[in-house]
């Protein structure tokens, strides 16, 4: 129920700023993407830092009214990077400004290139591998479960997100390298239990 409710009370907020009537966030058809929302992660969207510092205070003094409250580990993030990076407050304190960080599980930066993420989803991969390598080790277990376990918890780890990624012939290179390196020392472990 309490996540039903907080879902609710976070839309009213939204509902009240009305930022879409302000053409606020950026232009795509007819319509204004000004927030993207999922569950308490928010990423606000705007034109320019003044736009941002607006729609940070509305939301603050709208979110407060109800009694919920902007974390301070919120980041800030502009598309021109050698621009310099203005300040921005919630309730007088400062935002730090990165030049990207992980949205529900993602990297979001502003370079083109998702090698950055796809170094991040191998290393997350690699280290589930080896929580995992405990039952896949076990000699117990059989060759067919321990596929499954391969295939539904590893593979996931290493591909999530992948279909928002624009990979190279080098990227899908490593992705397959790093799949059958995890597989290649899962079979050798097999044959020493084995």
């Amino acid at each position: 129920m309490s996540p039903k409710l907080f879902i609710s009370c976070l839309q009213e907020i939204f509902d009240k700023l009305k930022w879409n009537e302000k053409n606020f966030g950026i232009r795509i058809g007819n319509e204004y993407l000004n927030n993207l929302r999922f569950a308490d992660d928010i990423v606000l969207i705007a034109k320019d830092p003044q736009e941002l510092q607006t729609m940070i205070n509305q939301l603050h003094t709208e979110s407060h009214k109800i009694g919920l409250k902007m974390r301070l580990k919120t980041k800030i993030m502009f598309s021109n990077l050698s621009h310099i990076s203005p300040n921005i407050y919630v309730d007088k304190e400062e935002l730090v400004t990165v030049a990207h960080y992980i949205y529900l599980g993602q990297m979001v930066h502003m370079q083109g290139s998702p090698e950055n993420e796809i170094k991040t989803g191998i290393t997350i991969a690699w280290s589930k591998f080896r929580k995992m390598s405990k039952y896949l080790q076990d000699e117990k277990f059989p060759l067919s479960l321990k596929k499954k376990i391969f295939t539904q918890c590893v593979i996931p780890t290493l591909l999530y997100a992948a279909e928002t990624w624009a990979t190279t012939k080098m990227l899908n290179n490593k992705i397959r390298s790093t799949q059958l390196s995890m597989e290649r020392t899962q079979n050798a472990r097999h044959r020493v239990a084995g």
